[in-house]
């Protein structure tokens, strides 16, 4: 026999993970999303690379990803590109 269910789940608004316990939730906030630009987390600094390596150093323990780091640098945004797209180049 097959039984249709509903299933509460609480949802981190900056990464999306969820949770079926809201406490898990609420200590995934507080302890601080890695992707939350405000945490100054390693997946968020324009030093971390898709090997995790950090290029200035700051991450050299086994931990996954440190926060609130001293050598955080946000990624640049096309804004502070002064008008360039994406890839760097002029607007057309």
């Amino acid at each position: 026999m097959i039984e249709e269910f509903v299933q509460t789940r609480y949802r981190c608004t900056v990464c999306s993970k969820s949770y079926v316990s809201k406490a898990r939730t609420e200590d995934h906030i507080e302890k601080g999303c890695v992707r939350d630009p405000e945490t100054r987390a390693c997946k968020t600094c324009r030093h971390w690379d898709r090997w995790s390596h950090c290029a200035v150093g700051a991450k050299d323990s086994d931990e996954w990803a440190i926060r609130h780091c001293d050598e955080w640098t946000p990624y640049p945004t096309l804004e502070d590109r002064n008008g360039t797209d994406e890839n760097n180049n002029d607007p057309v």
